[in-house]
């Protein structure tokens, strides 16, 4: 359509460059030649310039909307048939005057053979130079013409960029052409996402390729952004060629300038002479930088359309994701967008809940709905964002609880032409504060019930709670101690101890107790408190508070008191009779052996006197006499063993022989092998030290015999340091020590013995893994060397 435009003007122009030279004769030849010859070169001046605006309009126009196109060419056909019109008009007035003109041209052929020379050679530079800068004008507004079609004509911004690249590639006959993002020389990196170029001229790098940004291509950017338009790099330019960017990228000369959309960074839009360096007219300068305008236009609408698409896709994206109910509102509170979380809450399909107001939806009850669409008008009034708590009833019949937030959404104007509302699923939330209310009033109860003093802190040690017993207790109101650190109710010191078991609780979450001795409200009299502090943990497992709970145990330390003097007492009373009866042993054992040994044995000689000096010549008499000297012996025997379970001689000569004797009796009566251990030959022992030892052995031993079935017992006596170990070991059945005693004291005896001497005995055995008895005691009270 634009070659035939351009047809038509050329032929209307070449008719009337053909009836100009016919006109100025006969205005001479009517005595007007030279006033007509005037009127038709401005004539011709005048529709030139016409035409030209014309075209200039007709390209704006055709920019701004291609629709006028049609009413152009009217215009043109009108332009035509008036050309016509005036050709018919000038051929008759031609006719009439072609006599005059015959008559005139004799006289005036002189003159004007040389003034036509003249106008001619004039005429023609003139309208060469005009023809020129019209066709460079016309050039440059078919050039913008065909921008301004392929930018209207694009369906997308890669779309669009491309074609536009390659028309200035054609254009401008140049060897490669780009788009740069961003132009920003503070940017870490920079990349080319569009570029156009000769097959025999690629890019350096693959497009879309992130590249880092360095010093020569930042000073490039500066350079740009400080210029109003395009800026020409190499020679005969204002601006050097950079060498290294023009080595990497191959090129001898380049044009660039910057882009500037409404939305994001600037970018850059430039084009590469490779071949060649070219120098470029002010024409194409203006050229560049009218498609270079052109483009940042429709950059900024084509990424404005990207990011409104990418803002719909995220929010579609999260609103369809979402577990939330999600819904949007016009100014007439109806919906016009839920997600699918709101169609599985009411249980029905979307269609059917769009252009509801919450009234008609059935979903909340009347009075819920109405805060609803008061929460909501409320936002479009104000344009600030409000909240409301919500009931509703799901499809499944239950009760929930929703938070809804409701936002305003602006239009192009700033005015609130809709609300976004995001409830979030309250329910467990609700439940849970309902059962931590009940928590709270069983705690309260509890705790202003008990006797106990209750004292909850904060992680900051800060008390949040107390019961009217500690209140009671401490003679102060809990209004004076809420909100206040141990330290800070107590500055002077004297609770420091429970502070720091309070602090050592909070920083570990481990368990805490102490006793505190506090003073009686009324002064007179002191109490004990035993104070167990808990750590309260959070949902997390950390720490989240603490819980001191104080029990008044006066009474029971002054049991235990008690207790303790009175078991001081009874082992006091006890280690008295037990070194009574050994006394007494000692006593019994040597009177027997003393007293009733020598009778025994004078009895023996007597009866022996009596079988010499009368048994020889009477049998029946020695017979007598010798059954009592048997019966005198075993008499004798029975003294010697009672005396010795008393107390045994022996124990007179030390522990060493003392023990000796005790392995050497209890293998000879129980046929078990007793092996002894003794660290020293001559050990040193206080006789109550022995006795004890010996006592616990010889329990020990009786028990194995008795009860072990073992066939082997190990007995060894060591000093070690400043206490005496004993220990006594078999490879019997064994048993469990934990078992009820059966009426037995022997074990508890042995305990006692060495408890009488500040020691200890310590019982290992299972079920057929045989039996080690350890006795500790400490070795305090020695005496001389026992021999």
């Amino acid at each position: 359509m634009l070659a035939e435009t351009t047809r038509l003007k050329s032929t209307c122009l070449a008719l009337l460059f053909f009836l100009l030279p016919g006109l100025t004769l006969a205005a001479v030849a009517s005595a007007r030649g030279e006033h007509m010859l005037e009127l038709a070169q401005n004539y011709q001046s005048e529709s030139r310039q016409r035409e030209i605006d014309e075209l200039t309009r007709r390209n704006e126009r055709q920019a701004a909307e291609l629709k006028h196109r049609a009413l152009e060419q009217r215009w043109l056909w009108t332009v035509f048939g008036g050309s016509l019109l005036l050709l018919t008009v000038t051929g008759y007035f031609l006719l009439r005057q072609r006599r005059a003109n015959r008559l005139l041209e004799a006289a005036n052929n002189q003159l004007a053979l040389r003034d036509h020379a003249l106008n001619r050679v004039r005429d023609i530079t003139e309208r060469r130079c005009a023809e020129q800068e019209r066709q460079e004008h016309l050039h440059f507004l078919e050039c913008l013409d065909w921008i301004n079609r392929t930018i209207q004509g694009a369906n997308s911004m890669e779309q669009m960029m491309s074609a536009v690249l390659d028309i200035v590639l054609s254009v401008f006959a140049c060897d490669r052409v780009f788009l740069m993002y961003p132009c920003d020389p503070d940017a870490v990196s920079w990349s080319v996402p569009m570029e156009c170029h000769r097959p025999e001229y690629p890019g350096a790098q693959p497009l879309g390729a992130v590249m880092p940004m360095d010093a020569v291509v930042a000073q490039i950017l500066r350079v740009l952004l400080a210029a109003d338009g395009p800026v020409k790099f190499g020679s005969g330019t204002a601006h050097a060629l950079p060498a290294e960017v023009a080595e990497r990228f191959g090129f001898q000369c380049f044009m660039s300038m910057a882009l500037y959309p409404k939305t994001g960074k600037p970018w850059q839009f430039g084009m590469h002479q490779c071949s060649r360096a070219h120098g470029w007219t002010p024409r194409e300068v203006r050229l560049f930088q009218e498609i270079g305008r052109r483009l940042a236009d429709s950059l900024s609408s084509l990424l404005a359309y990207r990011e409104l698409q990418d803002s719909e896709r995220q929010f579609r994206t999260l609103a369809e994701n979402s577990p939330d109910p999600i819904f949007r509102y016009d100014r007439n509170c109806r919906r016009i967008y839920v997600n699918p979380a709101v169609e599985r809450l009411a249980g029905k399909p979307a269609d059917i809940l769009l252009n509801d107001t919450p009234q008609d939806a059935r979903i909340l009850s009347h009075t819920e709905a109405e805060k609803l669409v008061g929460c909501i008008r409320q936002v479009l009034e104000s344009g600030r964002p409000a909240a409301c708590e919500l009931e509703c009833v799901g499809a499944d019949g239950t009760a929930r609880y929703f938070h809804s937030h409701c936002v305003p959404e602006p239009g192009e104007n700033g005015d609130v032409e809709g609300v976004l509302l995001i409830s979030r699923d309250i329910t467990e939330r609700k439940q849970a504060e309902v059962a931590l209310a009940e928590r709270e009033r069983q705690f309260r109860t509890l705790a202003e019930s008990l006797p106990d003093n209750i004292v909850r802190y904060d992680l900051a040690g800060r008390a949040i709670y107390i019961n009217p017993v500690l209140e009671k207790n401490l003679g102060a109101q809990a209004e004076e101690m809420l909100g206040r650190t141990i330290r800070e109710i107590h500055p002077h010191g004297e609770f420091d101890d429970y502070a720091q078991v309070v602090d050592h609780v909070l920083a570990t979450g481990e368990y805490g107790e102490i006793e505190k001795i506090l003073p009686a409200p009324d002064g007179q009299s002191t109490h004990v408190h035993q104070i167990r502090v808990i750590a309260e943990h959070g949902e997390n497992g950390a720490v989240a508070g603490i819980l001191a709970i104080g029990r008044d145990v006066t009474a029971f330390r002054t049991a235990e008191q008690q207790l303790r003097e009175s078991h001081v007492q009874l082992r006091e009373l006890s280690a008295r009779r037990e070194a009574a009866r050994e006394e007494e042993r000692k006593h019994i054992a040597r009177e027997i052996h003393d007293e009733l040994g020598q009778l025994l044995t004078a009895l023996r000689m007597n009866v022996s006197l009596l079988r010499l000096q009368f048994g020889r010549n009477r049998t029946n008499l020695l017979q007598h006499v010798q059954g009592t000297m048997e019966l005198v012996d075993q008499t004798i025997q029975v003294v010697r063993g009672v005396a010795s379970s008393l107390r045994p001689a022996v124990l007179d000569m030390g522990i060493v022989s003392a023990l000796e004797w005790l392995s050497g009796e209890f293998g000879k009566h129980s046929g078990l092998p007793c092996h002894l251990h003794l660290c020293e030959e001559n050990m040193v022992m206080d006789d109550q030290y022995a006795t004890t030892l010996f006592r616990i052995v010889q329990e020990a031993l009786t028990n194995v015999a008795r009860y072990a079935q073992a066939g082997r017992v190990d007995v060894a006596l060591t000093r070690d340091g400043g206490e005496y170990r004993l220990s006594i070991r078999d490879d019997g059945r064994g048993f469990d020590p934990g078992a009820p005693t059966n009426g037995t004291f022997g074990l508890l005896g042995m305990k006692e013995r060495a408890l009488l001497l500040g020691g200890s005995v310590e019982i290992t055995s299972r079920p057929g893994a045989g039996t080690l008895i350890e006795v500790r005691i400490p070795a305090g009270r020695e005496s001389g060397t026992v021999m």
